[in-house]
């Protein structure tokens, strides 16, 4: 029996799940953390916040993963931001479907209902090592689903907040994924996932509104960067990976703008059932996504 296991009355409810906050660490300082929402409250919250000097040094370089599932010609948005203000939009509002959110150890699992569909994610790092896992379990469904990951990064110390500026990231195609360089000296950062295709981009999301900093009176505001997209066909990493990732902000602590880069990864398409009609299920199909410091 999970010590932490949440229902849909908590879990997806915007106010309840927002302000309940989880946190998985490496044992040498390094850590991610977030909301049961995943709504970032928090100068802190990330999926790889790394500490470069362990046990000090903490810098965010993973801020979240907006992942999307296609399914039964829907798309279903697994993920949920605030913009702008403290009663500013969520968009999306991919916490409604959160069925379930629970501890299996000290990892954190979501279940969502999609439709027919049911489908976990669970978080987990690598003792040791600066190394975050995000997984995807396809657990029932009727016909063929697709993932589509947009992992969003940064490099910023993780008691500020970020903008950005006309600096440019190195994004280069490495086997099963992409290489991200920061600034010249900087370790690189990889996305890595196993049967994934990956496609560079650079769009930097502004304005995210982190509810906690503005409470502290701290910056309030983040932009973050995106540094990929799997919107159908896509090109394997070897092939028209060539990109730069926009990236480099000022960091500065009460400037109420923080920005994160967005770029497009693509992981592979989960399918469940037969092809010959989805008549019968498997046992479970499972997507990964990992993002390596060094």
């Amino acid at each position: 029996m999970a010590l932490i296991d949440l229902g849909r009355a908590i879990a997806n409810d915007l106010a309840a799940g927002t302000r309940r906050e989880w946190l998985v660490t490496n044992g040498l300082g390094s850590y991610a953390s977030g909301t049961v929402t995943g709504i970032l409250t928090r100068s802190y919250h990330g999926l790889l916040v790394a500490a470069l000097d362990p046990p000090l040094g903490r810098t965010l370089l993973w801020a979240t993963l907006d992942a999307t599932v296609v399914y039964d010609g829907r798309a279903w948005p697994l993920f949920a931001h605030r913009w702008q203000a403290p009663d500013g939009p969520i968009d999306p509002t991919g916490h409604r479907d959160i069925e379930r959110f629970r501890l299996e150890g000290t990892a954190p699992v979501w279940t969502y209902v999609l439709g027919d569909a049911q489908l976990e994610k669970r978080i987990w790092m690598e003792p040791g090592a600066d190394t975050t896992y995000v997984r995807f379990d396809l657990v029932r469904g009727s016909g063929p689903i697709e993932l589509r990951a947009k992992p969003l990064v940064n490099r910023r110390d993780h008691h500020a907040t970020t903008r950005a500026d006309d600096e440019i990231m190195s994004v280069e195609p490495v086997e099963s994924g992409l290489r991200v360089d920061a600034f010249g000296d900087a370790t690189p950062l990889y996305l890595l996932s196993a049967g994934g295709s990956f496609e560079p981009d650079h769009e930097w999301h502004r304005s995210f509104f982190l509810t906690e900093e503005a409470v502290l009176r701290l910056g309030v505001g983040e932009g973050i960067g995106r540094l990929g997209e799997n919107d159908g066909p896509a090109p394997r990493p070897n092939e028209n990976a060539e990109g730069d990732e926009g990236d480099q902000r000022e960091s500065d602590e009460g400037t109420g703008v923080d920005t994160h880069l967005q770029g497009r990864c693509l992981l592979e398409r989960l399918v469940t059932g037969r092809r010959d009609g989805y008549s019968a299920l498997p046992a479970r199909e499972t997507s990964s996504l990992a993002v390596v410091l060094g």
